[in-house]
């Protein structure tokens, strides 16, 4: 039967995924070193880091300092405008240091596999993305079997599907759909998620999984620009790859292609 797992909850019933399990040679983890199961990081990563929590707390600093000198003297709609600048560099440097935990869970660790319900997982994810999203909603239609059960780490897989999900809510028109659905391919699990967003811009495609990369499109929208990132060492840690398309007519595509460890 299979374990009807809530994403961020336990309760996971941890089982032993078969040797036998089919992996994809081309999808398989950069090493580190030989005999290691942990993911390198790209070059300049911890530059870029530093360089963008650095350029947010400057702004805290600046604000502040503005506050504290010039408060008594200026209109209220200035003085609003520098706590709003406060705000939003502290919510910069919050949501990175998010995306920092989870990218230490993605890269390193041991992988536990678990049977998960995937109606049910799915399901739930996508309920916390909607309920998540901006103030003009984006439906997400979820297109999965009743029964079907994947085996694998389900953290690494909520964390995939997670920053997939949670792109389509924010930069879907409002009143658009996005699709969730799940295929079996030969002996891999695919996942679908495609939204009406703005797409991405033919330059901007080969960056799009950098850590820190923000097309045009998405740096109006918040974010700090490392969710696929993580989402692919996510991805990379259960032995599968993450792809993305254009879809038709308008919006993105995006694949998650997983070993079937197990099937139902």
């Amino acid at each position: 039967m299979a374990t009807h797992y809530r994403p961020s909850s336990p309760g996971l019933t941890m089982i032993e995924a078969p040797a036998s399990a089919a992996r994809n040679p081309r999808a398989a983890p950069k090493m580190t070193d030989e005999g290691s199961d942990r993911l390198s990081l790209p070059a300049g990563f911890l530059s870029k880091l530093a360089h963008e929590t650095v350029g947010h707390l400057a702004a805290v600093q600046a604000s502040s300092y503005l506050l504290r000198k010039h408060g008594r003297e200026i209109s209220g709609a200035r003085e609003q405008e520098w706590w709003s600048a406060i705000q939003k560099a502290g919510s910069r440097v919050q949501l990175i240091m998010d995306r920092l935990c989870r990218l230490e869970h993605a890269l390193s660790g041991a992988v536990q596999p678990a049977e998960v319900d995937l109606a049910l997982f799915l399901r739930d994810l996508a309920e916390q993305a909607r309920l998540a999203g901006p103030a003009t909603e984006v439906a997400l239609d979820v297109r999965v079997r009743a029964g079907e059960t994947w085996t694998g780490d389900a953290g690494l897989l909520e964390i995939a599907t997670e920053c997939l999900l949670s792109n389509a809510c924010k930069f879907g028109p409002p009143g658009t759909v996005a699709v969730l659905e799940t295929r079996r391919e030969g002996d891999f699990l695919e996942i679908r998620v495609t939204d009406a967003g703005p797409g991405l811009a033919p330059d901007e495609v080969a960056r799009l999984f950098e850590p820190f990369f923000q097309g045009r499109n998405a740096k109006k929208n918040g974010g700090c620009g490392l969710g696929l990132a993580i989402a692919r060492a996510a991805v990379n840690r259960l032995g599968g790859t993450i792809t993305y398309q254009p879809a038709r007519g308008q919006g993105t595509e995006f694949r998650l292609c997983l070993p079937a460890v197990n099937r139902r």
